[in-house]
C-alpha cells in the first residue's frame, strides 16, 4: 500500500502521521485520542498533557493486551473445535463402516441360515462339517433346485 501523510490535531497540537490507513480511519483514531485525553484531564484536572498522553498510551496498551489475550483464547477455542470436527469426521467414517459391516453381517446371516437349513435337511450336524463340505452340500442343493425348475418348464 502507498503511504500517505495525515495531519492530526490532538488536544490543540498538530501532528503529521505517515501511514497506510485511510483518512476515515485516522479521523476515528484522532477523535478517540482527543476524547480519551479530554476524559483523563477531566478526571484529573492537574494532569499535564504529557502525563495524559502517557496514561492514554498505558490504557491503549492494556486494552491491546486484553484483546490479544482474547484473540489467543479464541484461537485456542478454534483449534479445539477443529480437533472436535476431526473427531466427528472420524466418528462419521466409523459409523459408516459399522453400517456397512452390519449390512454384510445381515447378508451373511441369511446365507448361514440357508446353509444350516440345507445341512439339517440332510440330517447332518452343521458343526461337524468343514466349510468345504457345507459348500458342497449348498452347491448340490442349488443344482437340484435348478434341475427341478428346468423340469417344470
Amino acid at each position: 500500500m502507498n503511504k500517505t501523510r495525515y495531519k492530526a490535531e490532538i488536544n490543540g497540537e498538530t501532528y503529521t502521521i505517515v501511514g497506510t490507513e485511510t483518512k476515515a480511519h485516522m479521523d476515528a483514531v484522532t477523535g478517540l485520542a482527543n476524547h480519551q485525553i479530554d476524559k483523563i484531564i477531566e478526571l484529573s484536572p492537574d494532569t499535564s498533557l504529557t502525563k495524559a498522553a502517557v496514561l492514554l498510551a498505558i490504557n491503549v496498551l492494556s486494552d491491546e493486551l486484553h484483546l490479544q489475550e482474547k484473540c489467543n483464547q479464541l484461537e485456542t477455542e478454534i483449534n479445539e473445535l477443529k480437533k472436535n470436527k476431526d473427531c466427528m469426521d472420524e466418528l462419521d467414517k466409523a459409523l459408516s463402516r459399522i453400517d456397512e459391516l452390519e449390512r454384510r453381517l445381515a447378508r451373511f446371516e441369511v446365507y448361514d441360515k440357508k446353509a444350516r437349513d440345507i445341512v439339517a435337511a440332510e440330517n447332518l450336524t452343521y458343526e461337524d462339517l468343514s466349510l468345504a463340505e457345507i459348500q458342497e452340500l449348498i452347491n448340490k442343493h442349488n443344482l437340484e433346485k435348478i434341475q427341478q425348475e428346468s423340469d417344470l418348464k
